[in-house]
């Protein structure tokens, strides 16, 4: 059979084989023996990849949502033969997936595969934990982030960041079982109460886990869904009697690397928007002056441009160079992460990357008529336009964003302004704040100059050979060049040797912090 319908019929039929399956075996057992092979030790990254755990996490989905879970008695275990022929079968099921031609754009179909499986590929970014306690936890204790926090979880952020710092450092001993006696024993400063807290906040219990994720099943089943992010981000750690097993090292990293985001955002998205988007401009206003190199932020820019209009967060000036750069605290829905249309994307990047985009223009389009004593905002040969997020989007220059959203759309905004105050589609970059954090201690340190390496990064881009999809490549092609750098550092050192004043094994754990080591913490 051909075309979406008929792959529908093919994977209708594959999945009601796989959860006929499925029915056989009790669901625990699934659950214990996907985790056995999934943290069965691997020659290698490239080994450990190809099990594919993003497969894993789905089948552990389906054998939860299924309604009979609920009931098992009786069933007999699946032996670790067994549960290989299943995860054979979903393999097989793959290929009732979305075809590379059936997206409007191929660049659209690489999205996708980034965010199914990324992060899978990627080590423990310690450095996430230590951005929240930045943002989130360097606050006054009035602060929005922190009564919200507490009052929901029951737990401050700063304890929780700490013990999420103790609980990635746990998993990697431990395996796929952490005891809430073996928390207690290795946080020994925290109370039952607070321990308590945390497992309840990161964890779901075996028995709940239907109701839990039918709640979020908004889908259903279909070949789209080889693509949807886990929900298991949500609760990364399943409780099972005494025990707490975690689905994945990766997805409990990710889990808590963003927990205190995600966790403020999905409680109340409304309120949370204002504060945070003020505290991420301002995050990224720290690193940029850490560049050392002649900034004004917006307030500076309303007073000093002409006329009326948009403004940029920040205007840097390097050489004879202008470098706007935009915050913009966003991440992408599911719809725009998988998505087959450049619409959906477009509608997806509105009030991000198209609105920064189009505030780029309008602020070089005011600069030649500019009158201002500031030295910083004048007219300049280049412009560059940098916009900064604070998770992926997988849209990493001003020439993927037109593949993704439409050329058409950049054009409808560009027709407003003069040919000469226009930014070249090739000096426009989207950055993640971990990029970007990489970007400015680069700079700072003297490794490379700012304008510099944007022209270094624009050079590879424009031939298909050395180009990279993320903006992260071209930071890698530099370190191996001028060395790693390791953003935030000094936090990270300073919770590890907070904790290891209280608990001496943190000092020698392998969580020890050292200046350029980026494995345990990039």
């Amino acid at each position: 059979m051909e075309g979406t319908a008929g792959r529908e019929v093919e994977f209708n039929e594959g999945f009601r084989e796989i959860q006929g399956l499925i029915r056989r075996y009790h669901p625990v057992s699934i659950l214990k023996e996907a985790l056995v092979y999934l943290y069965a030790p691997a020659k290698s990254k490239f080994d450990r990849t190809s099990r594919q755990p993003w497969l894993i996490m789905l089948l552990i989905k389906w054998v939860f949502l299924d309604v009979l879970s609920k009931k098992p008695m009786g069933r007999p275990s699946i032996t670790q033969g067994q549960l290989q022929g299943l995860l054979q079968k979903v393999l097989d099921l793959t290929d009732s997936d979305r075809m590379p031609n059936e997206y409007e754009d191929l660049r659209l179909f690489f999205r996708a595969l980034a965010y199914q499986q990324f992060f899978y590929q990627a080590d423990g970014k310690l450095v996430d934990i230590a951005r929240q306690e930045t943002i989130f936890a360097k606050v006054p204790e009035n602060h929005y982030f922190k009564t919200k926090f507490l009052k929901g979880v029951g737990l401050s952020i700063e304890s929780f960041l700490r013990l999420s710092f103790a609980l990635l450092a746990s998993v990697g001993k431990q395996g796929m079982v952490l005891s809430r006696e073996h928390l207690f024993a290795l946080c020994p400063p925290f109370s039952p109460i607070e321990v308590d807290a945390f497992l309840r906040a990161v964890s779901v219990e075996v028995n709940d886990l239907n109701q839990t994720l039918t709640a979020t099943d908004v889908d259903g089943r279909g070949p789209g869904e080889f693509l949807q992010q886990t929900p298991f981000l949500k609760f990364p750690l399943v409780k099972v009697g005494n025990q707490y097993w975690c689905v994945s090292p990766h997805v409990l990293s990710r889990s808590l690397g963003h927990f205190v985001y995600d966790y403020l955002k999905r409680d109340d998205v409304n309120s949370f928007n204002a504060p945070f988007g003020k505290a991420f401009e301002s995050y990224v206003g720290k690193w940029l002056r850490k560049s050392k190199l002649p900034m004004v932020d917006e307030n500076e820019l309303m007073r000093g441009l002409s006329g009326q209009g948009g403004v940029v967060d920040f205007l840097v000036a390097d050489g004879d160079s202008n470098v706007l750069i935009d915050a913009k605290g966003v991440e992408m829905a599911q719809r725009g992460m998988a998505a087959l249309r450049k619409g959906d994307v477009r509608r997806a990047t509105e009030t991000s990357l198209l609105k920064a985009f189009k505030q780029g223009h309008e602020v070089v389009s005011r600069l030649p008529s500019v009158n201002s004593k500031n030295p910083v905002i004048s007219q300049r040969s280049k412009n560059y336009l940098l916009a900064v997020t604070y998770k992926e989007l997988y849209i990493g220059n001003g020439r993927t964003l037109a593949g993704v959203v439409g050329n058409a759309e950049l054009d409808k905004i560009r027709a407003n302004y003069a040919l000469e105050h226009q930014i070249p589609i090739e000096n426009i970059y989207f950055l993640t704040i971990h990029e970007f954090e990489e970007l400015m201690d680069m700079v700072g340190c003297g490794k490379v100059g700012f304008v510099e390496f944007l022209e270094r990064a624009k050079l590879a881009d424009s031939s298909p050979d050395t180009q990279k999809f993320t903006f992260e490549m071209h930071l890698d092609e530099l370190a191996r060049h001028v060395g790693r750098s390791v953003p935030l550092i000094d936090v990270l050192k300073e919770m590890r040797d907070e904790l290891a004043k209280k608990v001496p094994a943190f000092a020698a754990s392998r969580y020890a912090v050292k200046e350029g080591k980026k494995d345990d913490t990039a």
